[in-house]
């Protein structure tokens, strides 16, 4: 299971399961904000928030990099990342939406 908060208007906080499914959670509401199934694409994803209301899912073993509406889950662009050596690379994107990919550990 897979937590992160996004600062938006309202805290909202984006949770994923094994199977490659995305949920996005209000604080202030019992209900699902919406549900983005990945699976499809992977079931192995990153998630990156971002400032600019998008939400960044790279899925390293198809070298792909979703961008997401982060107030409806919509997929709004895919791109290829060249390949991946593995899921410690995160997008970092900066105030402009440049996108940079960067190794975590």
């Amino acid at each position: 299971m897979y937590a992160r908060f996004l600062l938006q208007s309202v805290v909202t906080l984006q949770i994923s399961n094994t199977e490659g499914e995305l949920y996005a959670l209000s604080v202030r509401s019992p209900h699902f904000k919406w549900i983005q199934d990945l699976s499809s694409f992977d079931t192995r994803f990153t998630v990156t928030p971002a400032n600019n209301g998008l939400l960044y899912v790279t899925l390293p073993d198809r070298a792909l990099l979703l961008a997401l509406d982060v107030y409806t889950g919509s997929i709004l662009w895919q791109g290829s990342t060249g390949p991946l050596s593995s899921e410690d690379y995160a997008p970092a994107v900066d105030s402009n939406g440049n996108v940079n990919f960067m190794h975590i550990t």
